[in-house]
């Protein structure tokens, strides 16, 4: 969905809330996991060192660890990823800055994801 159009989540505190807050979380980090396995595959043919692409490797590994252990939390709550909806904003900014690794290395994980976006967009 655009950000826009989401839904509000509600106090954390009641489960509904605590569920949607969860789902927020797993879907930053299963939108980390893309993200990192696109950067890999979109600027593989710039003349990088190994060890850039070794680390993206690995941030997609920790990024799919902490989505899984946010789906097993769901479970235990009696819900799963996807049951609610999740926004592209994150995705949108990654396609904008698709020509350019110093802008996407700039405005994906240095300012959307890191002033927390990704929970509280727009």
């Amino acid at each position: 969905m655009a950000p826009r159009d989401m839904p509000k989540r509600g106090k954390a505190g009641s489960p509904t809330g605590r569920i949607a807050l969860l789902h927020a979380l797993a879907h930053i980090e299963l939108n980390a996991v893309d993200l990192a396995c696109d950067i890999i595959a979109r600027f593989s043919t710039l003349d990088l060192p190994r060890n850039y692409y070794d680390d993206w490797v690995k941030v997609a590994s920790e990024e799919g660890l902490h989505f899984s252990l946010l789906s097993k939390r769901l479970r235990d709550l009696d819900s799963f990823y996807g049951e609610l909806p999740g926004h592209d904003g994150l995705w949108e900014a990654s396609q904008e800055t698709a020509h350019d690794l110093l802008a996407r290395l700039a405005i994906v994980p240095l300012v959307l994801e890191a002033r927390g976006w990704m929970l509280h967009p727009r």
